[in-house]
């Protein structure tokens, strides 16, 4: 995806409301310049935050966030209040904080890989 051509929040939009979940996991490992098995952790994740940090941290609207939180689960539709609260902790979360999480989660994976 990234030697093809840059992704952006539209396609990813795209992969997760048409369901294609290895793309949408690609596209935002691809945004976020994350490696893939964080962005693969964080969607397997039950809780809400990786997927918020990841998407506030590289400035996705609330519409993609909420996209992939509904379709990251083949097993577990998100309730409408997880929904609700999820955009409230979505709203609240600065955009310094998620940049600053995204960082440490890229540093924490190359020092794994230096190991």
């Amino acid at each position: 995806m990234r030697q093809r051509n840059t992704p952006n929040e539209a396609a990813l939009l795209d992969f997760a409301e048409s369901q294609k979940y290895e793309e949408m996991v690609a596209a935002l490992a691809a945004l976020t310049s994350a490696p893939l098995q964080i962005i693969a952790a964080v969607m397997k994740s039950s809780l809400h935050d990786g997927v918020l940090v990841a998407c506030k941290g590289v400035k996705l609207k609330w519409r993609t966030a909420e996209a992939i939180l509904k379709n990251r689960f083949s097993h577990h539709k998100v309730s409408d209040l997880e929904l609700v609260q999820a955009k409230a902790d979505f709203i609240i979360l600065s955009q310094v904080s998620a940049e600053r999480t995204l960082r440490f989660w890229k540093a924490r994976a190359m020092n794994a890989r230096a190991r």
